[in-house]
């Protein structure tokens, strides 16, 4: 069985859109605290995925009567400039509130725009991030006693280090993949193809302009 980050880069291999949600039971708020957690957000920020729900989603209250907040439901995306609404549903049905994301998508044949923005995370890249970080003064985030502002914080901080070290391109895309009229099926495509060839068979040699016969 792959384990989530062996299954994140088998899909990042793939130049797939994701989401990830659930009731992952790691406390996000608790990174400063806990190695476990903080390995699990570094894993998934060296993978390029970021968090969608920063508040905490869950309330109780502890054995010595304290009241305490957890971040325990999350929901990553690996697309940064993803169109979504996220947030989290105040309700009583659960221990839990419920968290949501409205993404918009399009329902109709996926076709890439002319150009289309990208990052990339080659080594190169990641070690650069690695020297940011490493560098990086996280006394500001430290120094807040509230765990909702250090987490905002951090984000904060990650977030301007990762626009540096991946920054945002901008490619060309391939003519086949640019969306024709919808009138063109596949059928006529080829058929066109097709007829291309016949008349260039047809043409005599050495002759450059369309041949046509009466």
């Amino acid at each position: 069985m792959l384990t989530m980050e062996e299954l994140q880069t088998l899909i990042n291999g793939e130049n797939k859109d994701v989401i990830i949600m659930g009731d992952m039971n790691i406390n996000l708020i608790n990174f400063t605290q806990h190695r476990k957690t903080n390995e699990f957000l570094e894993n998934n920020f060296s993978l390029g995925y970021m968090p969608l729900i920063t508040q905490p989603t869950r309330f109780y209250q502890s054995q010595e009567k304290k009241d305490s907040a957890t971040l325990i439901d999350h929901i990553w995306v690996n697309k940064q400039d993803v169109n979504a609404k996220s947030g989290i549903m105040i309700a009583d049905l659960a221990d839990h509130f419920g968290i949501f994301s409205i993404v918009q998508m399009s329902t109709k044949h996926k076709t890439r725009p002319i150009s289309e923005s990208y990052r990339s995370y080659n080594q190169t890249n990641l070690n650069l991030m690695n020297n940011l970080l490493d560098n990086t003064d996280f006394s500001s985030v430290l120094d807040l006693h509230c765990p909702d502002k250090a987490y905002t914080k951090f984000n904060e901080i990650y977030s301007e280090a990762h626009d540096i070290a991946f920054p945002l391109k901008t490619r060309q895309t391939p003519k086949k993949y640019i969306k024709r009229s919808p009138w063109i099926s596949a059928g006529l495509v080829q058929s066109a193809i097709t007829k291309s060839k016949l008349l260039l068979n047809k043409r005599p040699l050495g002759l450059k302009a369309p041949l046509l016969s009466k």
